[in-house]
């Protein structure tokens, strides 16, 4: 904490402590809580932090982030019940054009990180996302999803992360940056959460995507 004191005094700037947290990550039961200070005062220690609309928690399961994602959403759909009245209401098009400029950039929203989250907190945007097609199809909740999915020209959010994942991965190993182009797939003796380079790589596996990639070249 030295340096960054250091560094601040160097270049003018001011660490504003009311927005400074401390956060350990590990999937121990008991979390770390380490006591650090900063200019003698000590840091508040917490297990969920939020950065720029994403929320972190200590064991990165990004349950709270999804659980956060989710009641933004459900606000928003009342807009969608308003548009599609029983006795009344707009054109299914413009329903779908509202549920894709309002609620699907929020639930796609740095989405990357969740294609290592549970199958369990996933299906709670899928749940959402299901609601969201009942409204702009009107169809009872017998309907199939993939048909639904198919009629309004959408795909499901798990395909939408799987895809944003995938193209995340090929920039980072084409940057030409050692650790990610170097990067090599260990076994892992822990089998109950895998990490983001983990579940991607098992993705191009299983669809036979893999392939050597070339360093982008910089204009």
């Amino acid at each position: 904490m030295s340096v960054l004191s250091d560094w601040c005094n160097e270049n003018n700037m001011i660490v504003n402590l009311d927005k400074t947290a401390l956060q350990s990550f590990s999937l121990m039961h008991q979390a770390l809580r380490p006591e650090i200070k900063y200019r003698n005062v000590s840091l508040v220690t917490t297990d969920e932090f939020k950065y720029l609309g994403i929320t972190f928690d200590n064991k990165l399961n990004w349950r709270a982030h999804v659980d956060s994602m989710v009641k933004r959403c459900s606000s928003r759909m009342t807009i969608l019940k308003r548009l599609a009245g029983s006795l009344w209401g707009c054109a299914r098009s413009t329903i779908n054009n509202t549920y894709k400029a309002f609620i699907l950039p929020l639930l796609t929203y740095c989405c990357e990180p969740l294609i290592s989250a549970s199958s369990q907190a996933l299906d709670k945007l899928d749940v959402l996302q299901n609601q969201a097609m009942r409204l702009i199809t009107g169809a009872v909740k017998s309907t199939p999803i993939d048909s639904m999915l198919l009629l309004t020209k959408n795909r499901s959010i798990k395909t939408i992360i799987e895809e944003k994942s995938i193209f995340l991965y090929e920039k980072l190993i084409r940057l030409g940056d050692p650790f990610w182009a170097n990067y090599q797939i260990h076994t892992r003796n822990l089998k109950t959460q895998c990490g983001f380079i983990q579940k991607v790589f098992d993705i191009l596996q299983d669809d036979q995507l893999h392939e050597d990639p070339q360093r982008i070249i910089s204009p």
